[in-house]
């Protein structure tokens, strides 16, 4: 018997249970293999693992995401797509791969973080991925080696690794991600959440992401995780390899100022005194910093020279 050609349909099973549950979505625009009556489990040394893709008006990129999760060679993923409304052709590609989705849904959302928090109520998975529209995996083997390392499950936990980050001359820079300390958030996030694996139990100990932050969740979600490590169980893990291609250029990498004021709210929230004084004393030379890097981006566009800014800023290496 043919294996079936997609990673998300490869142990499907049909439920033992009709009608509404709290796993089904409530939207009016909605599809998938669970509507129609498929469900995914974890097995023995086969975990299911839940990729969700975050969309909004992304029909020139989606494409390229669906595939990249769809061609994964590990056999148990559940794939969620929740889209904010799109009015742009994005729904319509959804639904041609709507075969192979395990469930998508197109409401209005509050923004990206509200949107990633109706993929971890909906998602039934013991791992969560974040894959939103634009990005991708960094190889079609990266689930099935990051299920090989048999992480635990059973404690809160996160896994990571380095990101490939792309811009707009599909240049490509490597950042890579060391262990992680809580001081390591002081004034940077120090993984990209398209390259971060979080487990069911991390998001029931720490809870769901701030939908009132809209550029800066994740690293709030990061600094409450590392919080509570200093009073429980909570382990991280390193993957030795790229996980995501990361296409810059979104709402999180070019918002200078909310992106500053925001990091100044969990710095003010969870940070030391030494800390939080640094951001009040750098704000208006950040301010001014901010201004200087758009009028070097409209001088330089993305010459070579602002590609090696870019690359000396993240600390990675160039690609040939």
């Amino acid at each position: 018997m043919a294996r079936p050609p997609f990673s998300t349909t490869r142990l499907l099973e049909r439920s033992r249970s009709a009608g509404m549950d709290d796993k089904t979505p409530s939207a009016a625009m909605r599809g998938g293999l669970r509507m129609n009556g498929f469900v995914k489990r974890s097995r023995p040394g086969l975990p299911l693992v839940t990729v969700a893709t975050v969309s909004y008006n992304a029909a020139a990129d989606i494409e390229d995401t669906i595939r990249s999760v769809l061609e994964q060679t590990y056999d148990n993923v559940e794939y969620l797509v929740i889209d904010g409304g799109s009015t742009d052709g994005t729904v319509d590609i959804i639904r041609a791969h709507e075969h192979a989705i395990d469930l998508w849904i197109c409401e209005p959302d509050r923004g990206i973080y509200d949107a990633m928090n109706k993929g971890i109520a909906l998602g039934t998975g013991d791992w969560f991925s974040f894959m939103n529209a634009g990005d991708r995996f960094a190889g079609d083997d990266v689930l099935a080696l990051f299920c090989d390392a048999r992480f635990d499950a059973h404690a809160p936990g996160i896994a990571y690794g380095d990101t490939i980050v792309v811009d707009a001359q599909s240049r490509e820079i490597l950042s890579s991600a060391g262990e992680l300390r809580l001081r390591d958030f002081h004034y940077d996030t120090p993984v990209c959440h398209q390259s971060l694996f979080t487990n069911r139990m991390a998001f029931e100990a720490v809870g769901a992401y701030s939908a009132d932050l809209k550029l800066m969740a994740d690293l709030d979600w990061l600094v409450r995780f590392m919080r509570l490590g200093a009073t429980r169980t909570c382990n991280r893990y390193r993957v030795d390899r790229p996980v995501a291609r990361y296409r810059i250029g979104g709402k999180g990498y070019s918002s200078g100022e909310r992106n500053y004021l925001e990091r100044w709210r969990v710095a003010r929230a969870y940070f030391p005194l030494r800390v939080r004084a640094r951001y009040l004393i750098g704000f208006p030379l950040e301010m001014v910093l901010i201004r200087l890097r758009r009028l070097a981006k409209l001088i330089l566009g993305d010459s070579a020279i602002a590609y090696r800014w870019r690359r000396w800023r993240m600390g990675g290496s160039l690609s040939p």
